[in-house]
């Protein structure tokens, strides 16, 4: 429940600042962890276009990349 909770307030804050890369890296973070890995890498890809220099952006995304590869059956919680 706490990983949907925090997309819910990932979003929230979305809607308040679209421009935050922090917030949609939030937000694909928690839905990584919901086993929802496309959203997750659609969050990583907007936390990069939104800044190309995010400190954690990169890493996640090619993180979620190689679950993406390895699923089924494997899962990266």
């Amino acid at each position: 429940l706490r990983f949907e909770e925090a997309v819910l307030a990932a979003n929230e804050a979305i809607r308040l600042d679209r421009d935050q890369a922090d917030s949609h890296s939030v937000r694909g973070r928690a839905l990584l962890r919901l086993n929802r890995y496309e959203e997750a890498l659609h969050a990583a890809n907007e936390a990069l276009r939104l800044d190309p220099d995010h400190a954690y952006g990169r890493t996640f995304k090619a993180f979620v990349e190689m679950c993406l590869r390895l699923l089924p059956p494997f899962s990266c919680e």
